[in-house]
């Protein structure tokens, strides 16, 4: 998968997240943000969030909001 999961994978973190109290943003679903993520951690190392800005049609700026996932995940492996 280009996100490095497969989908019941996906379908299991997004409903994690969801009970941890996250959602949607005014802009963005959960399910992209969670994609965001994934494809920034499973492509290169070093991966510019202008690449993922222009991967997800997205503006640097909300990029840089939804990397922060990355925290979400760190309190989950505690």
């Amino acid at each position: 998968s280009i996100l490095g999961v497969q989908l019941p994978v996906f379908v299991n973190l997004i409903i994690t997240l969801w009970g941890m109290g996250y959602g949607d943003s005014k802009h963005v679903k959960l399910e992209e943000q969670l994609a965001i993520f994934l494809y920034g951690s499973e492509s290169v190392t070093g991966l510019s969030v202008c690449h993922l800005g222009e991967h997800f049609q997205r503006s640097n700026e909300t990029i840089s909001k939804y990397v922060l996932i990355y925290s979400v995940f760190s309190q989950l492996m505690g």
